[in-house]
C-alpha cells in the first residue's frame, strides 16, 4: 500500500501509481492499491505494479 496525500486529480493518481510501481518488491505481485487522502476523505484505487526500475521513486 502506498499512501499519497494531495488532491484527487488525475496527475496525483498517476504519481501515486508510479510510486506504487517504484516500490514494488515482489515481481509476482503485479497489483497493488494506492490510497489518496484529501481533507479527511480517502480514495483507494487498484494499480498495476510495474518493475521497480520502470520509475524513479517519487517523494512527497
Amino acid at each position: 500500500m502506498v499512501l499519497a496525500v494531495g488532491s484527487s486529480t488525475a496527475e496525483d493518481w498517476e504519481r501515486a501509481a508510479q510510486m506504487a510501481a517504484a516500490y514494488s518488491d515482489a515481481p509476482e505481485d503485479r497489483m497493488g492499491s494506492v490510497q489518496l487522502v484529501q481533507k479527511g476523505r480517502t480514495w483507494t484505487q487498484k494499480v498495476l505494479k510495474l518493475p521497480k526500475e520502470t520509475f524513479k521513486p517519487w517523494l512527497l
